[in-house]
């Protein structure tokens, strides 16, 4: 779906700066030529702006067995980080990356304080996770991955907004 608000999308001044920085250590001229173009071509998939609404439709539930649902008290908050709380729910709200629930699971909310001065938001789910019912599926050794990287010249380092 294309969204024709401009609020909604990146800034062309913001997208050139991140790739400029994406491609700076890049010495060979041709592997950074080479890269710019990808970048370029998928210029519009960079996320500048802070109204980006999640659209998702998959329905996902969390095996837990028979396992009697925990509910943690949250945890202190001063008056400064209930307003940051406040206002991070509210935006998640929003933005559709979460919903309402009358759940009898809670888990609480740590705001760890980031070197900048605001906050990162944080859901403790230790308790969930330690009643989830484990997948089976066997995760590859360190080995195993460094050897499917092997003859591999280029690598990528994802940070997802908010994930």
């Amino acid at each position: 779906m294309t969204s024709t608000n401009s609020e909604l999308k990146p800034q062309a001044n913001e997208v050139n700066a991140v790739i400029d920085k994406l491609t700076e250590h890049i010495a060979n001229n041709q592997d950074r030529h080479d890269f710019l173009d990808i970048l370029h071509q998928f210029r519009h998939t960079f996320d500048t702006s802070t109204a980006t609404q999640a659209h998702v439709t998959i329905h996902h539930t969390i095996p837990t067995a028979d396992a009697r649902p925990t509910s943690i008290r949250p945890f202190y908050k001063t008056p400064q980080q209930r307003e940051v709380l406040h206002r991070e729910v509210e935006k998640l709200l929003h933005d559709n990356v979460i919903r309402g629930s009358t759940s009898p699971w809670a888990s609480p909310v740590i705001l760890k304080k980031k070197p900048d001065g605001t906050y990162r938001f944080i859901v403790d789910f230790r308790r969930l996770n330690a009643v989830t019912k484990k997948d089976a599926y066997p995760q590859p050794t360190t080995e195993e991955l460094l050897n499917r990287l092997a003859g591999h010249r280029f690598f990528t380092k994802l940070d997802l907004k908010s994930g």
